[in-house]
């Protein structure tokens, strides 16, 4: 994402597991390619900015996603959080520790079950 999770922007429908956010590899590739849509989410999560419904449902997955390591997460879900993240750390890594921060989550490397 040129900016989330986020996180990744992440989402269109929501899975039934706990709420968090569902999309198709295709609908993340989309959302993480548009920057300003990114810096919105981005922004919602860390409270700087009003959030749409994508940026309520990422802030309630970020505890999952981050600090559980996805571990309620189907595949296709623990895929995507992957993506995001990786996306966020490579290409807005002090907006992502802001988020880790914000959320009190020591980051690891491991997602899905």
């Amino acid at each position: 994402m040129k900016i989330l999770l986020v996180l990744g922007a992440l989402v269109a429908a929501v899975a039934s597991q706990g709420g968090l956010p569902f999309l198709t590899p295709s609908e993340v590739n989309r959302l993480i390619s548009d920057s300003n849509y990114v810096k919105n989410q981005i922004n919602c999560i860390l409270g700087k900015a009003k959030c749409d419904s994508l940026g309520n449902q990422l802030k309630l997955a970020i505890p999952e996603v981050l600090g559980r390591n996805c571990k309620n997460c189907d595949a296709q879900q623990a895929a995507n959080a992957r993506k995001v993240t990786d996306f966020m750390r490579n290409n807005f890594p002090a907006e992502f520790g802001q988020i880790l921060k914000r959320y009190r989550i020591r980051q690891s490397h491991s997602y899905g079950r």
